[in-house]
């Protein structure tokens, strides 16, 4: 089995204020899991993190060790689909 892949987003105040509750959800919604889950392959967790220190390009979130800023609902879905070759766990 590989690595677990970890995607975690900044729920500091100014990614908050920014939206990162969205972004979570986006995560949430093409994943098909919570915060705090895996999914059932066990290749993917995502999870909630405190301040990155990259306020002024919030919403933030770091994807296996990779940080990237400004995020949107439509980043997240190309994100996804880029970083995760195989895409069996995604959904539309």
């Amino acid at each position: 089995m590989s690595k677990v892949k970890e995607i975690k987003v900044c729920f500091g105040t100014g990614c908050y204020t920014k939206g990162a509750a969205k972004i979570v959800a986006e995560f949430e919604k093409r994943l098909g899991i919570k915060v705090g889950e895996t999914t059932e392959d066990g290749e993917v967790s995502l999870g909630l993190i405190r301040c990155l220190g990259n306020c002024a390009q919030a919403p933030v979130a770091i994807v296996d060790g990779q940080i990237y800023n400004e995020l949107t609902q439509e980043k997240v879905a190309k994100l996804i689909s880029l970083f995760f070759a195989d895409n069996s766990n995604l959904r539309d």
